[in-house]
Parts: structure tokens; sequence; C-alpha cells
């Protein structure tokens, strides 16, 4: 029997699901096709109609496989206010001993990190791309220029709006990215500590961290400054 293109979406999700899962929990250089598809409940032969190698799967699941994000993409926030405050409560969360073991276990930006550094560069380029799309989430709805040229504004903050009527932010790109790398860091370091008190001591001293400097990341901006 044939598969229709929805069958074939729904193997293909599961195989990266799989994959994903055993990723990160064993290193990539550490699981081989017949336990990823094993995981999907499939044979190896299937695996060739889905992806070209194990190094295309690895750059699928790089891809892909990011609750962080998709949980940041879902905000259902209308005003700036609204969609930063629930970024910030997703961070917590993210960051929260008590969820430590299932967010390291999902979380292929702090899982995988170790591998994608030693991958071909086309995998080092997917990492970068949902990097990117993580910190656009982040700022959405505050409305920073696109670029993150940190040379080109001296103070690194970048200046927009994001809906007439409402409030003026300046957002500093460079704050935003280094909170992103101490959330992200934080968690990959925590889980190579042997003891939940060294765990939480890490993930507690960066959500302090990362609090203090997303504070500094975004700046009012009163409509008689914006119109000067």
């Amino acid at each position: 029997m044939r598969l229709t293109a929805e069958n074939k979406e729904k193997i293909r999700k599961g195989i990266l699901q799989g994959a994903a899962d055993l990723f990160r929990k064993h290193g990539v250089d550490d699981v081989n096709l017949d336990q990823v598809m094993a995981a999907a409940s499939l044979t190896r032969g299937a695996f060739y109609a889905h992806f070209k190698s194990k190094n295309a799967l690895f750059a699928a699941v790089v891809e892909d496989q990011h609750p962080l994000l998709r949980m940041l993409i879902a905000r259902k926030g209308q005003t700036a206010d609204e969609l930063w405050a629930d970024m910030l409560t997703i961070f917590g969360g993210y960051m929260s001993p008590q969820y430590h073991e299932q967010i390291f276990a999902s979380c292929t930006l702090a899982a995988l990190q170790g591998d994608v550094t030693r991958a071909k560069p086309e995998i080092k380029q997917a990492y970068e791309g949902v990097w990117k799309q993580v910190m656009s989430e982040m700022v959405r709805g505050q409305e920073p220029h696109s670029d993150h040229e940190h040379a080109e504004h001296a103070h690194g903050f970048d200046c927009d709006c994001h809906l007439e009527g409402q409030s003026f932010y300046m957002i500093s790109a460079p704050i935003i990215e280094a909170a992103l790398v101490m959330a992200v860091g934080a968690v990959s370091a925590a889980e190579a500590l042997s003891s939940d008190e060294d765990r939480a001591r890490i993930l507690t001293s960066a959500k302090l961290g990362f609090d203090q400097l997303i504070g500094s990341a975004r700046k009012p901006l009163n409509l008689e400054e914006k119109q000067s």
C-alpha cells in the first residue's frame, strides 16, 4: 500500500522525535540508525525513504526539535508588555531546578551543544538559524531591527515601536543574546554536575544573572523622543 504524503510526514516526525530523544540522552556518536528506527517502531530499511544519511537526520533534529522555541512562538500576548512577561515566565521555567531533568532531556540547544561543536558546517548553520529564531521570538512585539551587528550601535540599542498607540521601547540585541547564552549555558552546565544541590545552585545563579541582564535589555521610549 502506498503511503500518503500525510502518512510520510507523520513517519518522518516520528523518526525525528525518536532520534532527538536518543541524541540528547546518549550523544549523536553513540546512537546508530538501528536504534533510531527501533525508537520509531520501524526497520532500518525505511530510514532512507526519509533521510539521506545520519548527518542529514542530525541536521533535521537541530532544525526542528526545540520546545523552547515552540513555547515562545505559542505566546498569546497582544501587547509588548504581555509578550515580554510571557517570555520571562518561559525562561523562569526553563532554568527552574525543579524541571531541569525534563528541560535538558527536551532541549536540543543545551543537550546537543557539544555535539554541534564537532559537527559539519551545515549542522552548525542549522543550530545558528534556530539560535537566531529564539532571539527573534524573545523580542517579538518589541520590534528591534533585524540585524545584530553590535558595532553599528554604539550603545547596543535598536530603537523602534511595535504597534501604533502602544508603548515604545529600545531593545539591546547584544544583551538579549547574552541572556540567552546564560540560560542555555546554565542548563547545559547543570547537567554536567553530579548533585541536585550543585545543579540547583548553578541554575538559580544563572536565573539571577538572566533577570539582571533582561532587566537592562529593554528601555521605554516616550513619543516625543521617538518623533524627534
